[in-house]
């Protein structure tokens, strides 16, 4: 999950969840911003809102980043993450199918 968050981050997805209580069901919504210091010659289509909204996962990511958030901190304090294998799954299909569309 954390390695997700890490490659979304690097897509241009942001998700800050600290203050999201129910992980299973987020209320948070995604920010979308260039990503800082790339190293020379690497190049990345970042996600705008409406790339994000279209993807057919972007709910299933949604929970990946959210959680993974929490995992950094406190998951144990919020076990109904929601996502489960499928879902993580899911979203790591989607990960690498972007980066291989998005970063050269």
């Amino acid at each position: 999950m954390v390695t997700c968050r890490v490659f979304w981050s690097l897509l241009g997805v942001v998700i800050d969840s600290r203050a999201e209580t129910s992980p299973g069901m987020p209320a948070v919504r995604s920010e979308f911003r260039q990503f800082g210091a790339l190293p020379a010659g690497v190049a990345v289509r970042s996600f705008s809102k409406t790339d994000f909204d279209t993807l057919p996962t972007a709910h299933d990511i949604t929970l990946v980043l959210v959680a993974a958030n929490k995992c950094v901190a406190h998951l144990d304090e919020y076990p109904d993450h929601g996502v489960t294998e499928d879902v993580l799954d899911r979203v790591i299909d989607t990960t690498i199918e972007e980066i291989k569309g998005r970063v050269s």
